[in-house]
């Protein structure tokens, strides 16, 4: 499912736990839900990969774990 702010649950932690094994977000951070710091580590990620650089997760999905984000985690 697509990710974003607010969302909670297993696959929240599995993104953070990716997050976190990439330098991305703090290991504290991996709590099962989507706020603030995982948002800033979805958009470190998406920049690195080349999918965004700016934006808001409404507009073009910076910091929104959609499609093209999930495909590159895979």
């Amino acid at each position: 499912r697509s990710l974003s702010r607010n969302a909670s649950g297993d696959d929240v932690r599995a993104l953070q736990v990716f997050l976190a094994d990439r330098g991305l977000l703090e290991r504290i951070y991996v709590i099962g839900v989507y706020g603030l710091k995982t948002e800033k580590a979805v958009q470190a990620f998406q920049r690195e990969q080349g999918i965004a650089s700016g934006g808001t997760p409404a507009t073009n999905g910076y910091g929104a774990v959609g499609a093209r984000t999930r495909l590159r985690i895979a």
